[in-house]
């Protein structure tokens, strides 16, 4: 894949969001989810 290094980061986000048990910490990744989708979904919109 050619995915730049900030792609990679929601992949990790949500591997570690499949393996969390503590609700606190998942809701604490699935945050930090939503906010890395989000800054994927902005960027491919300014290149478009």
């Amino acid at each position: 894949m050619n995915d730049r290094p900030q792609d990679q980061d929601w992949r990790i986000l949500a591997e570690q969001a499949a393996e969390e048990k503590d609700p606190t910490k998942l809701m604490e990744i699935i945050r930090a989810l939503t906010q890395a989708l989000d800054e994927q979904e902005e960027r491919k919109r300014q290149t478009a």
